[in-house]
């Protein structure tokens, strides 16, 4: 009897350290993601920088600009002669407009 006793306890404590070890590594994955998530915020532009945006924002933004920016180099390899510093510019506030309107529509469902 006793001897089973030692058994479960023994299984519940590897049961408990599994989980532990589990939790650790979720802890570990998510802070390298949040991480990942605030290195592309410190990338693309956007309006506020006191608000720190949230990751569907962030991934939202980001597709954004990626879209934009592919656009600018089709178009640009068409027309070399332009100003690229002012397309990029227009890009940017193009993409700044985008968020403010996006947190507005989204503020105004809530």
């Amino acid at each position: 009897m006793n001897s089973t006793r030692n058994h479960t306890n023994s299984t519940v404590r590897d049961r408990n350290l599994r989980r532990l070890e589990s939790n650790e590594r979720e802890r570990m994955r998510m802070h390298s993601l949040n991480d990942a998530f605030q290195s592309l915020r410190e990338v693309i532009p956007h309006i506020s920088k006191e608000r720190k945006l949230s990751k569907i924002e962030t991934l939202t933004l980001a597709k954004n600009y990626i879209v934009a920016l592919t656009d600018y180099i089709m178009r640009s390899s068409s027309s070399p002669s332009s100003c690229h510093e002012q397309q990029l510019s227009n890009i940017a506030n193009n993409l700044r407009f985008r968020s403010s309107n996006n947190r507005n529509n989204n503020n105004n469902k809530t």
